[in-house]
């Protein structure tokens, strides 16, 4: 059976310190045929080492009863196992785990965790994998990973195959879900990490009351591939995954994380009764239906800006940034996700 070093951080922030030249396809796939890469179980071998990544804070904190649970499969697999806590000084554990020779990166926590670790991961030649435990966890839906914490790490450790994701690259980090501005960037910015833990889902729907209540909407100039737009909308949403993250709902069935393209929502709704035909058509997976939505595609480069300020959220985080500026870089990341989707 197969030997290595499994490492297990706990919490903290970690910095993103790598180059910003991206490996090219080619030499990360020349480079995966020639790696040695054990069997752990699936029909796709489980690169090791392997490296783990949990943030307890996720969700309802769940790190230790993760924890064990990643104990008990890297044992019934034979992969070595070591645990590590990380404190707020404790810089770049992905990077770190990289250079100690990690082949295989996984990260349990919500997309913030997810996006972070997978910024750094995008840079090497690693696979990644996701076990979810945040709030939406919009990557792992879209790739039909399971939800469930021991049905996600029984994939990674057992049958799987591995696809290559887009992402949206934005100065040192890469987005591999949604950037937005306007209603739904200004809705994170007012949650509470506190009630968002306690409440989950429902701190998002009652921000979303008040601001639909509010009734708003801005100019935004878009640039998407060197063609330039103007639109009046309340929300100008820039999706690599189609789950809104409530209640099964979806921006457009048409949108996926691997196809090379990213899809451009801009949305026009506003007030009460055009955000009830918006979410209506999203529940029903009708989005492209609905005379509230308008789809534009960039395959390249993606710019947005409004003249009023407005805060830039990306894989749910408030960036410091006042504008989108977006590279699409195609194929940047192999995540491990279930052989046959239904």
């Amino acid at each position: 059976m197969p030997s290595g070093p499994l490492v297990v951080f706990l919490k903290g922030e970690f910095a993103m310190s790598f180059a910003l030249s991206l490996p090219s396809n080619s030499n990360r796939d020349a480079a995966t045929a020639d790696s040695d890469k054990p069997s752990v179980g699936g029909s796709y071998k489980l690169r090791v080492p392997v490296f783990a990544l949990i943030n307890p804070q996720s969700g309802s904190g769940c790190g230790e009863a993760v924890q064990a649970q990643l104990h008990r499969a890297a044992e019934r697999c034979g992969v070595q196992f070591e645990c590590e806590r990380l404190s707020d000084g404790n810089r770049d554990p992905v990077g770190r785990a990289i250079e100690r020779g990690a082949k295989t990166i996984l990260v349990i926590g919500g997309d913030g965790t997810v996006s972070k670790a997978a910024s750094i991961a995008a840079m090497h030649d690693v696979d990644f994998g996701i076990v979810p435990t945040g709030t939406a966890n919009l990557i792992a839906k879209s790739l039909a990973i399971p939800e469930d914490t021991s049905a996600a790490i029984d994939l990674i450790f057992g049958g799987h195959r591995v696809e290559k994701i887009d992402g949206m690259r934005q100065g040192i980090q890469l987005a591999f879900s949604h950037v937005s501005m306007g209603t739904y960037s200004r809705i994170a910015v007012k949650e509470n990490a506190v009630a968002k833990r306690r409440f989950g889902k429902l701190v998002y729907v009652a921000r979303a009351l008040r601001e639909i209540v509010a009734n708003r909407d801005w100019r935004f100039d878009l640039d998407l591939d060197g063609v330039r737009h103007r639109r009046r909308a309340s929300l100008v949403l820039i999706a690599n995954v189609h789950p809104v993250g409530i209640a099964g709902m979806s921006w457009g069935d048409q949108i996926r994380p691997s196809d090379g393209r990213i899809e451009v929502c801009v949305i026009r709704a506003k007030g009460f009764l055009g955000h009830v035909s918006l979410l209506y058509n999203a529940l029903k997976g009708r989005t492209a239906e609905s005379d509230q939505i308008e789809y534009l595609t960039a395959t390249t480069s993606i710019k947005v800006s409004s003249k009023r300020p407005l805060p830039v959220r990306a894989d749910g985080e408030i960036l410091d940034r006042a504008t989108i500026d977006i590279d699409v870089i195609p194929a940047v990341l192999p995540v491990i996700v279930p052989q046959q989707v239904n």
